[in-house]
């Protein structure tokens, strides 16, 4: 238990310094020295969620007002997307599991993008529009004999078009934290 403690604070403090914007790295350098430092795994814990914290605040610091409004719709987005798909009744079994899987995926992506930052937002986005595509494209190609062919069409169309304003968007926000990174 003791090692599972350990590697899970070693883990949030590494997810933490890599979210610190560049002038801040030093504190990533100097928040590893101290963690080295800590003999009690709960403390080691303690510390590494206050400084994932930490680092999650610093990089919200360094983001413009334009691409916070912007991570903020998108987690937002993402959020009702879930919750709609959540509570959405379909009336057949494999469909309700697909939307299921779907309200998990889009809350997934909510809590990586507040994590991780736009990276999380384009690398889900990429992946989520490409599989949406390939769906998409087999329904359309496939000789797939569904009952419910042409809701399934709809939905990979509309997750489509979904993932693809949230890459977008995400596309954006990283481009000006690219910027930031530049200019500092």
């Amino acid at each position: 238990m003791i090692r599972v403690v350990s590697s899970a604070a070693r883990g949030l403090l590494t997810q933490g310094t890599n979210l610190l914007p560049p002038h801040r790295r030093a504190w990533g350098a100097a928040m590893h020295a101290e963690f080295d430092q800590i003999d009690r795994p709960a403390s080691a814990l303690a510390f590494a969620t206050g400084c994932l914290w930490a680092s999650i605040l610093e990089r919200n610091a360094a983001m413009t007002t334009v691409q916070k409004s912007m991570q903020i719709l998108a987690i937002l987005a993402l959020v009702g997307l879930a919750g709609v798909t959540a509570v959405a009744r379909p009336p057949h079994a494999p469909t309700a599991v697909l939307f299921a899987l779907l309200a998990l995926v889009y809350a997934g992506t909510a809590v990586l993008t507040y994590l991780r930052g736009s990276e999380a937002l384009v690398r889900a986005a990429t992946v989520m529009l490409g599989l949406s595509a390939a769906a998409y494209l087999t329904l359309i190609v496939g000789d797939l004999d569904l009952a419910n062919a042409e809701l399934y069409r709809a939905l990979a169309a509309e997750c489509m078009a979904i993932w693809a304003v949230l890459l977008g968007v995400g596309t954006v926000i990283r481009q000006g934290t690219l910027g930031l990174r530049r200019n500092s």
